[in-house]
């Protein structure tokens, strides 16, 4: 039997860790994308939140702005990471920040980033959207 022998064994299972390889970068493309968008809404909807309350809640407002510096900190650097990441030869993804797609929420109670139901979508270069899940949220304290 051909698949007895040591050579084709071997050829085989370097077949397939190419294969997995191969689907790994594209789920790293996206995932790439989707961190990158999701940093960029976050600093757009915080600074808002923030400046909504310098009116109605100015201390509020202070310790907020505050604690947002220490996680746009974090940020930064994530931010060149991925700058990083999208400067090698090979990087296949898409460059800059994608844009967030959601759907109207089916539980109102619930913030769009916490609710489940929410479809987040990544726009791809074949101009074909990709469903994920919400399950990139990160949580920086």
């Amino acid at each position: 039997k051909d698949w007895a022998k040591p050579a084709h064994r071997e050829a085989t299972t370097k077949y397939f860790k190419l294969c997995r390889a191969c689907e790994e970068l594209t789920r790293l493309n996206v995932e790439i994308c989707r961190l990158r968008t999701a940093i960029h809404d976050e600093q757009v909807q915080t600074i808002a939140v923030i400046e909504d309350l310098h009116l109605s809640d100015p201390k509020l407002a202070q310790e907020l702005r505050h604690r947002w510096r220490l996680h746009g900190a974090v940020n930064a650097v994530h931010l060149h990471r991925l700058d990083q990441i999208e400067c090698l030869t090979g990087f296949s993804g898409i460059r800059g920040v994608g844009v967030h797609l959601q759907t109207t929420s089916t539980t109102p109670d619930i913030p769009p980033a916490q609710n489940p139901s929410m479809n987040l979508n990544v726009h791809t270069k074949s101009s074909k959207f990709i469903p994920l899940s919400p399950s990139l949220i990160f949580v920086l304290t």
